[in-house]
Protein backbone atom coordinates (compact mmCIF):
# COMPACT_ATOMS: atom_id res chain seq x y z
CA UNK A 1 0.00 0.00 0.00
CA UNK A 2 1.13 3.64 -0.80
CA UNK A 3 2.43 5.79 1.96
CA UNK A 4 1.51 9.62 1.71
CA UNK A 5 -0.75 8.51 -1.01
CA UNK A 6 -3.23 10.79 -2.28
CA UNK A 7 -6.03 9.12 -4.43
CA UNK A 8 -7.10 10.31 -7.77
CA UNK A 9 -10.51 11.28 -7.89
CA UNK A 10 -12.31 8.15 -10.02
CA UNK A 11 -14.15 9.38 -12.49
CA UNK A 12 -17.56 8.28 -11.65
CA UNK A 13 -17.20 9.93 -8.78
CA UNK A 14 -16.23 13.15 -10.35
CA UNK A 15 -18.82 12.37 -12.91
CA UNK A 16 -21.41 12.77 -10.03
CA UNK A 17 -20.31 15.74 -8.43
CA UNK A 18 -20.16 17.52 -11.88
CA UNK A 19 -23.95 16.73 -12.50
CA UNK A 20 -24.42 18.06 -8.63
CA UNK A 21 -22.78 20.86 -9.08
CA UNK A 22 -23.72 22.24 -13.04
CA UNK A 23 -24.06 25.99 -12.62
CA UNK A 24 -27.03 26.40 -10.51
CA UNK A 25 -29.37 24.69 -13.14
CA UNK A 26 -30.46 21.43 -13.84
CA UNK A 27 -33.00 20.08 -16.87
CA UNK A 28 -35.68 17.34 -15.71
CA UNK A 29 -33.63 15.14 -18.64
CA UNK A 30 -30.03 15.73 -17.32
CA UNK A 31 -28.49 12.35 -16.03
CA UNK A 32 -25.69 11.42 -14.29
CA UNK A 33 -23.78 8.81 -17.12
CA UNK A 34 -24.43 4.97 -15.29
CA UNK A 35 -21.12 2.15 -15.25
CA UNK A 36 -17.66 3.25 -14.85
CA UNK A 37 -14.56 3.15 -16.66
CA UNK A 38 -11.89 0.77 -16.12
CA UNK A 39 -7.87 0.61 -16.72
CA UNK A 40 -6.21 -2.11 -16.56
CA UNK A 41 -2.27 -3.20 -17.14
CA UNK A 42 -1.93 -5.38 -19.25
CA UNK A 43 1.75 -6.71 -20.12
CA UNK A 44 5.37 -5.28 -20.82
CA UNK A 45 7.32 -4.90 -23.53
CA UNK A 46 10.28 -3.70 -25.09
CA UNK A 47 8.32 -1.09 -26.74
CA UNK A 48 6.80 -0.01 -23.47
CA UNK A 49 3.68 -0.83 -21.10
CA UNK A 50 0.10 -1.79 -22.42
CA UNK A 51 -2.75 -1.06 -20.28
CA UNK A 52 -6.42 -1.29 -21.77
CA UNK A 53 -9.15 1.44 -20.68
CA UNK A 54 -12.63 -0.42 -21.17
CA UNK A 55 -15.87 2.71 -21.27
CA UNK A 56 -18.32 1.06 -19.27
CA UNK A 57 -19.81 4.43 -18.68
CA UNK A 58 -23.26 4.92 -21.38
CA UNK A 59 -21.90 7.66 -23.00
CA UNK A 60 -18.67 8.18 -24.69
CA UNK A 61 -15.33 9.48 -22.74
CA UNK A 62 -12.63 11.13 -24.60
CA UNK A 63 -8.65 11.83 -23.93
CA UNK A 64 -5.92 13.02 -26.10
CA UNK A 65 -3.67 10.91 -27.26
CA UNK A 66 -0.94 9.79 -30.11
CA UNK A 67 -1.54 6.65 -32.23
CA UNK A 68 -3.74 5.89 -36.37
CA UNK A 69 -5.25 3.33 -34.54
CA UNK A 70 -7.67 3.43 -31.07
CA UNK A 71 -5.97 0.00 -30.03
CA UNK A 72 -2.70 1.43 -30.32
CA UNK A 73 -2.66 4.39 -28.72
CA UNK A 74 -0.10 6.77 -26.32
CA UNK A 75 -2.32 8.61 -23.64
CA UNK A 76 -0.86 12.79 -23.88
CA UNK A 77 -2.20 13.63 -20.40
CA UNK A 78 -1.51 10.88 -17.48
CA UNK A 79 0.08 10.89 -14.11
CA UNK A 80 2.24 7.79 -12.61
CA UNK A 81 2.60 7.66 -8.87
CA UNK A 82 5.17 4.68 -7.30
CA UNK A 83 6.36 3.06 -3.74
CA UNK A 84 9.49 1.50 -3.42
CA UNK A 85 9.29 -0.49 -0.47
CA UNK A 86 13.27 -0.64 -0.57
CA UNK A 87 13.44 3.39 -0.13
CA UNK A 88 9.95 3.49 1.25
CA UNK A 89 9.44 6.52 -1.24
CA UNK A 90 6.83 7.57 -2.95
CA UNK A 91 7.20 9.00 -6.41
CA UNK A 92 4.97 10.81 -9.08
CA UNK A 93 5.53 11.79 -12.65
CA UNK A 94 3.17 12.06 -15.46
CA UNK A 95 2.79 13.49 -19.09
CA UNK A 96 4.76 16.91 -19.80
CA UNK A 97 3.54 19.32 -22.00
CA UNK A 98 5.07 18.99 -25.90
CA UNK A 99 6.37 21.98 -27.59
CA UNK A 100 6.12 21.52 -31.69
CA UNK A 101 6.02 18.38 -33.23
CA UNK A 102 2.35 16.96 -34.08
CA UNK A 103 -0.71 17.80 -31.67
CA UNK A 104 -2.53 15.17 -29.75
CA UNK A 105 -5.36 13.72 -31.08
CA UNK A 106 -8.52 13.84 -29.78
CA UNK A 107 -9.56 9.92 -29.09
CA UNK A 108 -13.25 8.87 -28.23
CA UNK A 109 -13.79 5.55 -26.54
CA UNK A 110 -17.55 4.49 -26.96
CA UNK A 111 -19.45 3.13 -24.40
CA UNK A 112 -18.05 -0.82 -24.17
CA UNK A 113 -15.13 -0.38 -26.03
CA UNK A 114 -11.86 -1.20 -25.01
CA UNK A 115 -8.55 0.56 -26.14
CA UNK A 116 -4.72 -0.48 -25.24
CA UNK A 117 -2.91 2.50 -24.36
CA UNK A 118 0.75 1.71 -24.97
CA UNK A 119 3.25 4.16 -22.16
CA UNK A 120 7.29 4.01 -23.42
CA UNK A 121 9.46 1.57 -21.78
CA UNK A 122 12.11 4.93 -20.87
CA UNK A 123 9.05 6.57 -19.13
CA UNK A 124 8.80 4.08 -16.25
CA UNK A 125 12.60 2.87 -17.05
CA UNK A 126 13.33 4.68 -12.81
CA UNK A 127 10.40 3.00 -11.63
CA UNK A 128 11.27 -0.39 -12.91
CA UNK A 129 10.11 -2.90 -9.77
CA UNK A 130 8.49 -0.24 -7.83
CA UNK A 131 4.34 -0.60 -7.17
CA UNK A 132 2.66 1.89 -9.10
CA UNK A 133 -0.47 3.22 -10.49
CA UNK A 134 -1.40 5.11 -13.73
CA UNK A 135 -4.29 7.32 -13.64
CA UNK A 136 -5.46 8.66 -17.30
CA UNK A 137 -6.35 11.97 -17.37
CA UNK A 138 -9.97 12.43 -19.77
CA UNK A 139 -10.82 15.58 -21.43
CA UNK A 140 -13.27 16.97 -19.01
CA UNK A 141 -10.36 16.27 -16.43
CA UNK A 142 -11.85 13.43 -14.46
CA UNK A 143 -9.67 10.43 -14.28
CA UNK A 144 -9.34 6.77 -13.94
CA UNK A 145 -7.05 4.67 -12.16
CA UNK A 146 -5.37 1.42 -12.57
CA UNK A 147 -4.97 -1.16 -9.20
CA UNK A 148 -1.45 -1.19 -8.27
CA UNK A 149 0.57 -3.16 -10.60
CA UNK A 150 4.86 -4.14 -10.68
CA UNK A 151 6.55 -2.56 -13.04
CA UNK A 152 8.10 -5.03 -14.54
Amino acid sequence: MFRNWIPVVTLHCLFAGTALSAVGCSSATETTPSGHASLQFSNGSASGLVFVLENGFSEPINFRGYGALPGNVTPDVYSIQCYSEVTKTATAGGSMIKHGGTSPSRIKAMPGEQIHLVIKSDIFERYRGQTCTLALIFGNDSSVTSPEFTVP
